[in-house]
């Protein structure tokens, strides 16, 4: 046997799961202080079972969970789990391995565990007994322990000797037989106070029966009368026993066959149950393979699924780029159709270019030679003529300007249309992208939304689960607690019932009346109700009266009584309730005294007088106050209130309170109070039954695979929104951008305009000054001579021929200029269009990609989810043979318990049957008996030993025979009251009495076998003992000299060789030089050695499979260090070292 592993988690300093394997011979843990190395021996000696909590340095045992830290949160439960290789069968399971786990909850709930399945500490403890393992066993040494095994704390050598010696098995024995000797002198106590009573009621019973055989000396006048009668009736009585007997005999029968069919149906029963365990294992590994190939089913049905929505997603996209793509050629098509109206126009200007041209080029020439001629005639020298030549310049250059402003202006004017139609064009695109982007954050939200409510649901089921499954915890609770209930009230109607059918306690007289009186009357102990703490005081008093029949009327009482002396049935005694109509009841203060008895009990209204008079004058006191030197009013009757005792003015009766008493009143009202407690608890664990099959209803309804596929569905569709308003708030920043470029160019071309207007307005009016100044210059020049005039004149309309034709050809150009400015405008919006359609077939190209690629997982995942149907299918297939052939065997052993609750029906009913046939006998023989009593007693003789000569004619006249014997009878009813039962009861109570000794007997003899088996036990303990002490002595002396030296001396001496079992073992250490009178003037590295070799001298005895020790090596120095891992490699072969320590070498 060999510790394999240590699994710790959640203990002490252990917050997460910790596996530490013992694979070597000799182990060590090294590490600094407050690492937890001892926590490691904690956790060993505490899955051992260790009870004490200050043993494993705890407050309480609930400390040993860890507490948490700052970044660790507090563990839920602390779990320690040792594995064992069991290959030798010291441990005596069957398995190689053997698991001992142990887990305590942060509710103080624990439980052990053996090869992860649950067991009792107990199991644990009786698992490991004398194997040398165990919470406080010498396997396990702590430093600390080394001065409790020196200076013997607590017994701690001899418990270790007890451990080596094996005899801790005799212990226990010897204990659990004193705790049976115990128990034994209890019943033999209890007995012996039966007997007591048994005697006293022997002596009264004997007085009675002499009496009676006194009295059947009077009788003898009718003595052959009643022994004929007797004889006759004998003879019927006889037919009738040997009937009842034969039938009892067939009943017994048919019992015993009963009974060994249900005990063979119960063991087949066992056995196929038992048989049935490992399918029921089978079928719950085939649920779980078949529930693992579901969760794989839904995972890829949940992937298809958003692969399907993906794709949804894609082909929308595909649809906007496609819609995108039509936009832009169809504005592309009016783009082209602006462009082809632009080019023929500008086709229409370009073909007048050449005549403007030419135009211009004759008036230019024209204009030249006018020039040359008129400077020509006027002559250099001429100023009027050449500042009009200036005028007309300067009003040239000013017009000219004013064109090309003009030109200019119209040209920015057409730019700024324009840019607004690509405003507005750019605005009507950016408004549909903002539509979508607010339709795409409403499908964001309403997302969210559907997110938040799908993790609330989610929540809230998980919660509203852990809620449904308390309250089931408590229902089933309470169900057990209910049943309990139930089936302690069913036992004690059952008990009450009986009792009450059988009229137990009370007369034969009684129990004929009930049998026989046609309408059944209550007795007194029926009609009283009492408060439970003072039943048994009522009941001491009254019980005389107990047996009283309560009747109406005397003529019932008489009819009563003439039944009684026609069957011989004794006496009984009856209150007449028509003698109380009058009853002046004597009303008294009883307060004062005590509490008054008639105010603990009731009845029915009926009843208050007779109860008035039988408790108007009794008073509950306490015990001891009853018992005082005087009583305050000598007319009262005092009861104790625990019933052992009651006092009057000149007596006092008490003492011990029996088992049974309190029990006989108001039986018939317990019943009927029990029967409906019985009831409500029926309905109570009906309405559990309802309310546990309800919550596990609802705890089937509350499945949540379907709302965690939902929103993964939900969670993908968010993505892909939030990537959609990415894609569509990108545009929109872009689109605003290009926006605002535009809208500067359009503020650049309304610069252009205003400065242009302001220009042209300037212009125009220089212009106008400078006509002004030409046409007075020319006034001035008009004065000249003819030619001058002639040339003038012809300079003036050719001057302004050529200005008309320079101005429309300059005009000409800039309406050229600026239609090539618009095809150039137009030409880059189709490029930049050209640019987008590209851009979004690109797209449409990478979305059909996506598509495809969507297709094949989606094709991949129906290829995987068939393969996964299949293997479902076969799963379920093979679950459903696995349930119906576990089923078959439950439906078997259903039908067979069927049939066993059945026999169990029919043996009940058997019992019943042979109780009524031995009711029905013990009749016949209580009346055969009955009448030999009678004349044994009322004659002294014994039929059976008396021949009678019965003829034919004394049996026809039986009827004259009985007339004449009832009619002596009555005279000798004079004589007085007589008990006829006395000497029957007598017989019967010796008969107990008899029967009781027997028992003590027994129970003496038993206590004699026990004190035997003690003495047995403490003799093979004995011997055990000290054949392992002598054994551990020499060996203590030779391992402590490999320690010390040769020199050195020691011993182990009992104090009490007389009692070993019971003596201190003294350790005598003498190391060299010195002689100390105690082991405490050692030195701690002394200590150490000395009880080390104690220790493995014990090891020499029985090795113990492994052994720990914690920093049990550190008082040591080097050298002594070294000497004690030589000893631990001595015994490294035969047990497993686990060694806590500081010491690195």
């Amino acid at each position: 046997m060999k510790l394999q592993s240590l699994q710790i988690k959640g203990f002490k300093s252990f917050a997460n799961e910790t596996t530490i394997h013992f694979n070597d011979e000799i182990t060590g843990i090294i590490g600094p202080n407050g690492s937890g190395k001892s926590n490691i021996v904690d956790a060993i000696r505490w899955v051992l079972g260790e009870q004490k909590s200050k043993d494993l340095r705890l407050d309480k045992m609930v400390d040993v969970i860890f507490n948490g830290t700052k970044s660790k949160r507090k563990a839920s439960m602390a779990q320690v789990t040792m594995t064992f290789e069991n290959s030798k069968k010291l441990i005596p399971l069957e398995y190689d391995s053997v698991q001992v786990s142990r887990i305590l909850y942060a509710n103080n709930d624990s439980e052990y565990r053996l090869n992860d399945v649950p067991c009792r500490l107990k199991d644990i403890r009786n698992l490991f007994l004398d194997t040398g393992i165990g919470s406080n066993s010498y396997a396990i040494i702590e430093l600390g322990m080394v001065d409790d095994i020196l200076m013997d704390k607590d017994n701690a050598r001899r418990r270790m000797f007890e451990q080596a010696a094996g005899i801790s098995k005799y212990k226990v024995r010897k204990k659990e037989t004193l705790n049976k000797l115990k128990n034994t002198q209890t019943d033999l106590d209890r007995i012996e106070d039966i007997l007591f009573e048994l005697q006293v009621n022997i002596k009264s019973l004997e007085k009675q029966a002499k009496r009676t055989k006194k009295y059947y000396e009077l009788k003898e006048e009718y003595k052959e009368l009643s022994i004929r009668k007797t004889a006759i009736n004998q003879k019927e009585a006889l037919a009738q026993e040997k009937r009842f007997k034969a039938q009892i005999l067939e009943a017994n029968e048919s019992y015993n066959e009963s009974s060994k069919s249900i005990h063979e149906l119960e063991a087949e029963i066992e056995k196929i149950k038992k048989a049935n365990l490992d399918k029921e294992q089978l079928l719950s590994a085939k649920q779980k393979d078949f529930n693992d190939v579901i969760d794989t089913i839904r995972k890829s049905e949940n992937l298809m699924e958003i692969k399907k929505q993906n794709q949804i997603f894609i082909q929308q996209n595909i649809k906007r780029a496609s819609n995108n793509i039509e936009e832009f050629e169809n504005s592309i098509k009016d783009i082209k159709t602006v462009l082809e109206q632009k080019q023929a126009e500008l086709k229409s200007k370009e073909s007048n270019t050449a005549l403007l041209k030419s135009d211009f080029e004759e008036w230019k020439e024209k204009f030249a030679e006018i020039e040359v001629e008129r400077q020509r005639i006027q002559g250099e020298s001429s100023s009027e003529l050449e500042e009009l030549k200036n005028l007309e310049n300067k009003r040239f250059e000013l017009e000219k300007t004013l064109i090309e402003l003009k030109s200019q202006s119209a040209n920015a004017e057409q730019n700024e249309k324009r840019t607004n139609e690509e405003i507005a064009t750019i605005q009507a695109s950016q408004a549909t992208l903002i539509k979508d982007l607010e339709s795409i954050n409403s499908d964001i939200s309403a997302v969210q939304e559907d997110i938040k409510q799908l993790n609330f649901k989610l929540e809230n089921l998980e919660e509203e689960k852990q809620r449904i499954n308390n309250l089931l915890q408590t229902e089933k609770e309470n169900l057990i607690v209910s049943n309990r209930k139930l089936d302690a009230f069913n036992n004690e109607y059952n008990l009450l019932k009986d009792m009450i059918d059988n009229l137990e306690g009370f007369p034969e007289s009684a129990k004929f009346l009930s049998k026989n009186w046609s309408k059944t009357k209550p007795l007194l102990s029926d009609i009283i109700e009492c408060q439970e703490e003072y039943r048994s005081a009522i009941e001491s008093y009254l019980d005389p009266y107990l047996s009283y029949f309560v009747l109406d009327s005397v003529d019932e009482a008489r009819e009563s009584i003439d039944l009684l002396k026609k069957a011989q049935k004794g006496k009984s005694q009856f209150f007449i309730l028509s003698s109380f109509d009058n009853y002046d009841s004597n009303q008294i203060n009883l307060s004062q005294y005590g509490k008054a008895a008639i105010n603990v009990v009731k009845a029915d209204s009926k009843y208050d007088s007779l109860l008035h008079h039988l408790l108007y004058n009794v008073v509950i006191v306490d015990d001891n106050e009853l018992l005082n030197e005087t009583l305050p009013d000598d007319n009262l009757t005092y009861l104790s209130t625990s019933g052992s005792a009651n006092r009057t003015k000149h007596a006092i009766s008490g003492g011990s309170v029996g088992l049974f008493d309190g029990k006989r009143i108001g039986r018939q009202k317990e019943v009927e109070k029990l029967k409906s407690r019985i009831e409500t608890t029926k309905q109570d664990i009906s309405n559990i039954e309802l309310q546990i099959a309800d919550y596990n209803s609802k705890i089937e309804n509350l499945v949540t695979d379907q709302l965690k596929t939902e929103l993964q569905k939900k969670e993908a569709s968010l993505r892909h929104y939030e990537i959609r308003k990415a894609e569509v708030d990108t545009k929109i920043n872009n689109s605003n951008n290009i926006v605002d470029s535009l809208k500067l160019r359009i503020n650049q071309y309304n610069s252009i305009v205003n400065e242009n207007l302001s220009l042209i307005k300037n212009i125009t009016a220089d212009v106008e000054e400078s006509i002004t100044q030409i046409h007075n210059k020319k006034a001035v020049v008009d004065n000249q001579s003819g030619m001058i005039e002639h040339i003038s004149k012809n300079y003036g309309e050719i001057n302004s021929k050529f200005n008309t034709a320079q101005l429309e050809w300059v005009k000409h150009n800039n309406e050229i200029q600026s239609i090539q400015n618009e095809v150039q405008f137009r030409n880059q919006q189709i490029s930049e269009l050209m640019t987008k359609i590209d851009s979004s077939k690109n797209e449409t190209l990478e979305l059909d990609i996506s598509i495809i690629e969507n297709q094949k997982i989606i094709e991949n995942v129906n290829k995987k989810l068939f393969e996964e149907y299949k293997i479902r299918d076969t799963k379920k297939a093979e679950l459903n043979e696995t349930e119906q052939l576990f089923f078959s065997t439950r439906n078997v052993i259903s039908e067979k318990e069927d049939s066993l609750r059945s026999l169990n029906r029919k043996l009940q009913n058997q019992q019943l049957t042979i109780n009524e046939l031995k009711d029905k006998l013990t009749g016949v023989e209580f009346e055969l008996r009955s009448a030999l009593e009678r004349l044994k007693i009322e004659f002294n003789i014994d039929l059976k030993s008396f021949e009678v000569d019965i003829t034919e004619e004394d049996e026809q006249n039986i009827e004259q025979l009985t007339e004449r014997y009832f009619k002596i009878k009555k005279r000798l009813d004079n004589y007085g009251e007589i008990n006829p039962m006395a000497v029957e009861a007598y017989d019967e109570i010796v008969q107990r009495f008899e029967n009781m000794e027997s028992q003590r007997d027994d129970i003496i003899d038993a206590r004699t076998s026990l004190e035997a088996t003690i003495a047995e036990i403490d003799g093979e303990a004995t011997n055990m003992f000290l054949e392992s002490f002598h054994k551990v002595k020499d060996n203590f002396k030779e391992v402590f000299r490999s320690l010390f030296s040769s020199e050195d001396d020691c011993d182990l001496v009992l104090f009490n060789p007389e009692n070993p079992l019971e003596s201190n073992i003294e350790i005598v250490a003498k190391p060299k030089g010195k002689r100390p009178k105690v082991l405490s003037q050692l030195s701690g590295g002394e200590k150490t050695l000395t009880a080390t070799a104690l220790l493995f001298s014990l090891y020499l005895l029985k090795p113990a499979p492994f052994c720990i020790f914690d920093e049990v090596d550190a008082p040591l120095d080097d050298v002594n260090t070294l000497k004690f891992s030589k000893l631990i490699r001595r015994f490294a072969d035969d047990s497993q070292f686990i060694i806590i320590t500081h010491n690195k070498s």
